[in-house]
């Protein structure tokens, strides 16, 4: 068993807050969250990595609806969680309406999604689909959304999203969920090439930032405003996709922000 498998009970729709802290917040912040959750079962060691490839157009469309503030967006990406290649990836939708996020997502082999991430034809990527098996009907809806959306732009992979996350379940509620992600590294990724947890990459951000997020559905818990009040907390974006492929490939003006004032 790895990382993969405690996510896909709460792949539904949820909302996310991100913040910003170093390290002797989060440190203080992990303290107060054992009141109420408890580690993730493959959150040992510090965590466990987390390596997406994503993908964008060739005027990068995405990345644009981004910086420009769009509220009914979505990114495209294929993910990992190890270098092993017998282990599965899986291709994610993730649309964002405000603070609300709903994801879908398949698991595919790794040779598919290099496929996908390479633009093949959505008919081989099925044929191929239908060899490995699949799961389950809402997994077929999530492959077929996925490669619509993908061809909607002619999209392919473009960028490295590499991390390493820690994360906090509750025992009791599905809905609560608390991540820290830390050592963001951006690399790009080459379509063709094997999908695999990149050894050149560089560092995209100050390596002391921790992005922590609190994940719910439904309506805000009280115990988590409590939280965000306790230690003073201003809720705001973190576009990791952004921030890794400026990295590698910035743009034109980069002294422009985007509608939160992040650049």
């Amino acid at each position: 068993m790895h990382a993969v498998q405690s996510h896909d009970a709460i792949q539904a729709s949820r909302s996310e807050l991100k913040f910003t802290v170093d390290e002797g917040l989060a440190d203080s912040i992990r303290r107060y969250l054992g009141a109420r959750l408890r580690p993730d079962p493959h959150s040992v060691a510090g965590g466990y990595p987390v390596c997406s490839v994503y993908l964008d157009s060739q005027d990068d469309r995405l990345l644009r609806q981004t910086n420009e503030g769009v509220r009914n967006r979505y990114k495209l990406r294929a993910r990992i969680y190890d270098d092993h290649p017998g282990h599965p990836a899986f291709l994610e939708i993730k649309r964002r309406d405000g603070n609300a996020v709903k994801k879908q997502r398949a698991r595919v082999d790794r040779s598919l999604a290099m496929a996908v991430l390479a633009g093949e034809p959505v008919a081989d990527c099925q044929a191929a689909l239908n060899r490995q098996g699949i799961s389950s009907q809402k997994q077929w809806k999530a492959f077929s959304e996925f490669c619509r959306l993908r061809d909607s732009i002619s999209a392919v992979g473009t960028t490295y999203v590499i991390y390493r996350r820690e994360a906090f379940v509750s025992p009791a509620n599905l809905d609560w969920r608390a991540t820290f992600d830390r050592h963001l590294y951006a690399s790009a990724y080459r379509p063709g090439t094997p999908l695999t947890i990149p050894t050149e990459k560089v560092a995209a951000e100050n390596v002391k930032t921790v992005v922590f997020e609190l994940k719910f559905t439904n309506r805000f818990p009280i115990w988590m405003r409590e939280l965000v009040q306790a230690f003073n907390l201003l809720a705001g974006p973190y576009p990791k996709y952004v921030t890794c492929r400026e990295r590698i490939k910035p743009r034109a003006n980069p002294n422009r922000l985007n509608p939160m004032g992040k650049l």
